[in-house]
């Protein structure tokens, strides 16, 4: 699952595929999402390709950019009831930056 919106990064790169990859729940706290962001859907795939060994020779990694969010536990605690990762992505979607972003 990811998303898929362009948004112009704070160094001036369009990045168009956007994927929770990791999610930290702080009982009491917060959750964490890291948000990392390709410039292509492409570029993720080089990673998958990467990660199963289907990379010959020396890696030409793609260009990525990652950013957490914090999400204070009053406002967390709809995200933990049903499917954990489904309702981080429909959170995200409502942020300001990825309102109108689709799942891909």
């Amino acid at each position: 699952m990811a998303l898929q919106i362009k948004i112009k990064s704070d160094n001036g790169v369009l990045l168009s595929y956007h994927m929770i990859a990791m999610i930290s729940v702080e009982l009491n706290q917060r959750v964490t999402l890291l948000v990392r962001s390709y410039i292509d859907e492409e570029g993720r795939q080089y990673d998958k390709d990467y990660e199963a060994g289907n990379i010959v020779g020396e890696p030409s990694f793609p260009y990525t950019n990652s950013e957490y969010l914090s999400i204070e536990w009053s406002e967390a605690l709809p995200l933990l009831s049903g499917d954990l990762l489904t309702n981080a992505y429909d959170w995200l979607k409502d942020q300001p930056s990825y309102q109108g972003a689709v799942n891909v």
